[in-house]
């Protein structure tokens, strides 16, 4: 797989000649899989001066929509032509991937794009043992998990071809919007908003209550220092209040699924119609998130909660489980458990006696090292 990188919206050639290589992935399924991957990801943002006189990184695609977008070419590209490898282009308005082979003669493009889940696999052991691994599911859920994380960021659909004796999906760099939706960002014109700014603020469209939990699955954030310092660049702007403190938040939270970040409580207001609230220190605070390995694969949130409130308040428990197969439902052997003080997780980490969940040993380890 080669990953190359186009300065501007076109190819040109010649001494216009705009096409730079990234890098080239190579080795078995899995390697090229996490490789490809590892020299994909860093293009996925872009760097911005910010008016704070400061270099951010700000997102351009959902990582997960770009990941399974690469693992479906390299599950479904013709491994018979030799001659040609998947190539990856990273235009300054899109993202094409393309590999060779066009769609087998039972699937159509319109048939994609209906998201009724057709699927046909040209490579089945390629797709058998990935769909063991976990990779995949193999229930032509990919094409519509890819539009669903795109139309949950605001961007619009991707496009699929196939001709030429290859298959191609582009996503672009481009928002869409409810006329609602529309209407209400209108009224933050004066503003200048970042993508992500501008996401919160169409969560909270016409004063509809947002929970942190919504901002970090839509903004698409994993860093606990990404969420507080939008938080609080949207509270500076004056567009950003809290309805109610953390602790009235903790009251709320057994409706949320014991999640006190799932708790509706932060409201976008239109500049200058109201006061604005200052935000309680627990927004400000150092969250911190850590990663619980060897739990039980039938493991509820519940048990994780009880066996770690010891140590101090947790905010969230994340249980990845697989989908599809024989195994649906159940979880990877893995979760994140993210504390209110980074004091409550080094308690954890530093605990001295067993943490057992149904006579299992839990591992525990900084989240930071296990995603890196």
């Amino acid at each position: 797989m080669r990953i190359l990188k186009v300065n501007g919206t076109e190819e040109k050639t010649g001494e216009n000649f705009n096409v730079t290589e990234v890098g080239e992935a190579n080795g078995n399924i899995f390697q090229l899989i996490e490789s490809s991957w590892d020299l994909l990801r860093p293009h996925l943002t872009d760097t911005r001066f910010s008016e704070d006189a400061l270099f951010k990184n700000q997102i351009m695609y959902p990582e997960l929509a770009c990941r399974e977008a690469l693992v479906n070419a390299i599950t479904h590209r013709d491994y018979s032509n030799e001659g040609r490898g998947i190539e990856v282009k990273i235009f300054d308005d899109r993202l094409v991937i393309k590999n060779p082979g066009e769609l087998l003669s039972s699937i159509s493009i319109k048939d994609l794009e209906s998201l009724t889940g057709v699927h046909q696999s040209r490579n089945t052991y390629v797709a058998r043992v990935l769909r063991e691994a976990g990779h995949i599911r193999e229930l032509g859920e990919g094409i519509r998990r890819i539009h669903d994380l795109l139309r949950s960021n605001d961007m619009v659909a991707p496009v699929i071809k196939s001709e030429n004796k290859t298959y191609s999906i582009t996503l672009f760099y481009k928002y869409v919007y409810s006329p609602e939706e529309k209407l209400w960002l209108e009224e933050f014109d004066g503003i200048e908003l970042s993508r992500e700014q501008k996401t919160v603020v169409r969560l909270g469209v016409n004063g509809r209550l947002i929970s942190a939990k919504e901002i970090f699955e839509n903004v698409g954030i994993v860093d606990e220092k990404v969420y507080r310092e939008l938080i609080e660049s949207l509270r500076e702007k004056g567009i950003l209040t809290a309805t109610m403190s953390s602790n009235e938040a903790s009251y709320h939270k057994k409706k949320y699924g014991g999640s006190r970040k799932a708790v509706p409580r932060y409201k976008i207001v239109k500049p200058e119609s109201e006061s604005i609230d200052q935000l309680e220190e627990e927004d400000r605070s150092d969250y911190a998130r850590i990663y619980v390995g060897n739990i039980p694969y039938d493991v509820v949130e519940e048990q994780l909660y009880s066996s770690l409130e010891k140590f101090g308040e947790v905010v969230d428990v994340i249980i990845p489980r697989w989908g599809g197969g024989t195994r649906d439902g159940q979880s990877k052997g893995f979760c994140f458990v993210e504390f209110d003080k980074r004091l409550s997780a080094n308690n954890a980490l530093n605990s001295s006696s067993p943490i057992l969940i149904d006579g299992r040993k839990l591992r525990l380890k900084e989240a930071d090292k296990v995603l890196k």
